[in-house]
């Protein structure tokens, strides 16, 4: 039996997915976000209560499928373009605009995160968008690149999940492994249940 405890250190290979390319193409086409700094990750959880005379006899925790994702880090120029909709039909060649007609995209987030061991869990949140409106710092002179934060609203998919989590170690469908990052589909997480 492993008795090393497993602690996030280190996220890898976030890749994003736009709902309009599987919907126009029927394939999944990922784009690899940027460089990571760091994901942070907050499901939300509904508490119900029962009372009894006054004093909580029952107390039950739901998960919503619901949460945020805080990312820092770099992201490709196209791939941020599209987070907020900065590309116009009536706008020439290489011209981009935000806006009151920008329209954020919604998009599948998946991820590598790895343990100081090396172990591997893989993540994805089905529902995504981004929340704020472009936010950007640039200072003259400093040493080290700025990177930006994007505020990320997850929402449930269709089966009311807002998060897939699968530890390699436990995965026995080798095909999961290989497409987790860039193939990811729900539907193949799934037992066949005829």
């Amino acid at each position: 039996m492993d008795k090393k405890i497993y602690s996030d250190f280190e996220v890898t290979k976030a890749t994003v997915k736009f709902d309009k390319d599987n919907e126009s193409s029927g394939n999944i086409i990922s784009n690899y976000m940027g460089q990571t700094g760091s994901l942070e990750e907050s499901m939300d959880a509904r508490t119900i209560t029962k009372k009894n005379e006054g004093i909580e006899e029952t107390v039950v925790v739901k998960g919503t499928g619901t949460g945020e994702l805080k990312f820092t880090g770099h992201v490709r120029w196209g791939v941020y373009q599209r987070f907020f909709g900065m590309k116009m039909e009536k706008l020439k060649e290489g011209v981009y605009a935000y806006g009151k007609s920008s329209v954020h995209e919604r998009f599948t987030l998946t991820c590598l995160v790895m343990d100081e061991y090396g172990r591997i869990s893989y993540r994805a949140y089905p529902s995504c968008i981004i929340t704020d409106g472009i936010a950007r710092k640039v200072e003259n002179g400093s040493d080290e690149i700025a990177e930006i934060e994007l505020t990320i609203k997850v929402a449930p998919d269709d089966n009311g999940m807002g998060m897939y989590q699968a530890q390699e170690e436990e995965l026995k469908d080798d095909t999961i492994k290989t497409n987790w990052v860039d193939k990811f589909n729900v539907e193949d997480l799934f037992e066949n249940v005829a």
